[in-house]
């Protein structure tokens, strides 16, 4: 067979991928040899292709052996060494990295998403190479100051003011901010709060994932559904947040209602990795945490949140995904809520007045010559709390109508530590809730709720029928005693 040859003019150029290139071994043995990578240039092509082999540079650190490793570290310090600028001024903050923050803004003014994609993706490398070394303690305080500066600042407002879709913006300005936060155990953190009209813009739309997120979350796991997404990176943010601020600053985070919605409001569809990191950061960061405010923390633990966080029961059931270590996530929320739900300074748990429901004073007597007295049978005493009873404790009230216990012993439990706690619950609980629906058979859901219910009656009657300190002057309301004891079914 004859050979073909192509025409001249129809053999395509090969597209130049601008993110592949610098993807081979770099090694810098000296820090002009860095520096020389680095020095800003006008050509966004080979101002990528520096920054790439920076960050090329940088994950090999963390891949070399002990000698390799120390040496490259050496090279970094001396370049780092003389990329500082001491202030001009009083006050002012010394000035790092010139080339690449000039490289940042070249990128910004050129509308050129290469540069900003990679360098703040590789500055938040350099923060993560760089966080457990003394020897680079003051530069990266020092860089970290500097990135919070207006000019900086103004280049982080362009990542996080892309639009939503354009995740490849986005996530690196988290990611670099999360690094930021947290270097040096939070040494910066109260300064990169205050400037929170920038750090935290639009967060709460960060955490909220996308549509076609959320499917992706209901069909079974894979590889690519474990890889990193807008609303993970968010959240690393966030939990970064809760865990380094001083309590004021954290309050202020935990007390903003629409953040705190969009980061649990989808939790149940997270990874299992991702939940279990978000529990224990509840339970460390916020419950445990005696600096906080009661107020804070009721804002944190209001109903809508509580509610989301009673999902998480159905967790171990519903996901597909594998758990090697066996640990239930079940089993995990359980012990916070419990917690929470029965320690009166945690923002749940309200003092209240037992079987004597709200607005009622059992110690006062009216006397009035005019009246006929009825005593027990009077209207008023039989017929007030007939369709429903006022309580304190609102949130429990709330969250004791999304407990089912019908579905595992654990709700069970929840249920009865909080009737046992706020006996006021029992009779609004009732009062709302209807059981026993089925026919009496041996089903799993009819002797779940027969269980609740000789749980409920066993619980031992509070002193004083719950009212203070001392025998009232009047019994307790006979039909809020009787739902108490024996409740409606």
């Amino acid at each position: 067979m004859a050979n073909v040859t192509e025409h001249p003019f129809r053999v395509k150029r090969r597209k130049l991928d601008e993110s592949s290139q610098g993807n081979q071994d770099v090694t810098f043995t000296s820090s002009a040899q860095l520096r020389g990578a680095l020095v800003f240039q006008q050509n966004p092509q080979l101002a990528n292709k520096g920054i790439i082999q920076f960050k090329q540079f940088l994950l090999s650190i963390g891949q070399a052996n002990e000698s390799d490793k120390a040496q490259k570290l050496r090279v970094l310090k001396e370049y780092c060494d003389k990329q500082i600028t001491p202030a001009k001024e009083e006050g002012a903050e010394a000035i790092c990295f010139s080339d690449i923050t000039q490289t940042w803004s070249f990128g910004e003014s050129s509308n050129h998403d290469h540069l900003l994609t990679n360098v703040p993706s590789v500055l938040a490398i350099f923060f993560k190479t760089i966080s457990g070394d003394l020897e680079f303690r003051d530069f990266g305080l020092a860089l970290c100051k500097h990135l919070l500066q207006k000019e900086q600042l103004r280049l982080f407002n362009r990542g996080l003011t892309a639009f939503k879709a354009k995740e490849h913006l986005i996530s690196p300005c988290l990611r670099l901010l999360t690094e930021i936060v947290t270097f040096d155990g939070g040494a910066v953190a109260r300064q990169l709060y205050l400037r929170r009209h920038i750090t935290f813009k639009r967060l709460e739309m960060f955490l909220t994932p996308s549509k076609a997120q959320l499917e992706t979350a209901d069909e079974e796991p894979s590889p690519s559904t474990k890889k990193s997404t807008l609303r993970r990176n968010a959240q690393q943010y966030l939990l970064a947040n809760l865990r380094v601020q001083q309590h004021l600053e954290k309050g202020d985070i935990i007390e903003q209602h629409k953040i705190t919605r969009a980061f649990l409001d989808y939790l149940r569809k997270d990874p299992r990795e991702t939940v279990m990191e978000t529990i224990k950061a509840i339970e460390r960061d916020v419950v445990q945490d005696a600096s906080l405010s009661r107020k804070s923390k009721s804002k944190f633990f209001n109903r809508w949140n509580m509610e989301k966080l009673v999902t998480l029961y159905g967790y171990d059931r519903e996901s597909d995904e594998p758990n090697p270590e066996g640990i239930s996530i079940a089993n995990e929320i359980h012990r916070v809520l419990m917690n929470v739900c029965n320690t009166a300074g945690l923002g749940v748990l309200l003092p209240e007045t037992g079987w004597y429901p709200v607005g009622t004073d059992p110690e006062s007597l009216i006397e009035d010559d005019t009246s006929i007295e009825l005593g027990l049978d009077s209207p008023i005493y039989v017929d007030k709390y007939r369709d429903s009873i006022p309580v304190r404790n609102n949130t429990l009230s709330h969250l004791i109508q999304c407990l089912r216990p019908d579905a595992d012993s654990l709700q069970i439990e929840l249920l009865v530590t909080i009737f046992k706690v706020a006996p006021e619950l029992i009779a609004d609980f009732f009062t709302k809730k209807v059981m026993f629906t089925s026919d009496p058979k041996a089903t799993p859901s009819w002797m779940a709720e027969s269980a609740l219910l000789f749980s409920i009656v066993q619980l031992p009657v509070p002193t004083n029928c719950g009212w203070k300190d001392k025998q009232p002057m009047l019994p307790r309301q006979y039909r809020s005693s009787r739902r108490t004891s024996f409740p409606d079914l």
